[in-house]
């Protein structure tokens, strides 16, 4: 996996952070930019690796307050219904469909949004929501609160557990 990242990405100028659950990378260097070369070889890692979610942070390291990243979602990644205490965010749709369902606390679907190619949607702090790409594979940028909190960072309603 590192050698057909960092086929794409220099190893000077990106991080790979091992203990994410998808694919991630850490700028090493700023001001860090994205371009169209860096989602041409997003799509070739997704490609390469048989089809995984890959991102790029754009942001120091898991405890900055504020986390920007560039994400390749796969059409197959379950995206659980969840919220986040006093973060709100928002998506920047670069390639392809993303759908965001915003569900009320019983679970059911108040509202169900479709971002394509340069929209931008932003969801309020504590909104139980899932993020589905609707295309092969969704390119955005996602911008939120930091730090990163590990497992308590993404909080499920109960009726979204996995047991259930």
């Amino acid at each position: 996996m590192e050698k057909i990242i960092y086929k794409y990405f220099n190893k000077n100028n990106w991080i790979i952070d091992n203990k994410a659950k998808s694919y991630s990378l850490f700028s090493a260097k700023y001001p860090v930019t994205v371009n169209d070369d860096d989602i041409s070889n997003l799509i070739s890692i997704y490609r390469e690796l048989g089809g995984s979610d890959i991102r790029l942070c754009l942001h120091k390291n898991k405890n900055e307050l504020a986390h920007d990243m560039v994400i390749l979602q796969s059409n197959n990644t379950i995206n659980r219904p969840h919220w986040h205490i006093n973060k709100g965010e928002c998506f920047h749709v670069i390639r392809g469909k993303l759908k965001v369902d915003i569900f009320d606390n019983q679970g059911i679907i108040i509202e169900s949004l479709i971002v394509e190619k340069n929209g931008i949607l932003k969801i309020e702090p504590e909104s139980i929501h899932s993020v589905s790409s609707l295309s092969d594979f969704c390119i955005y940028h996602e911008s939120k609160s930091g730090p990163f909190m590990g497992a308590d960072d993404s909080l499920f309603p109960e009726w979204a557990l996995l047991e259930n």
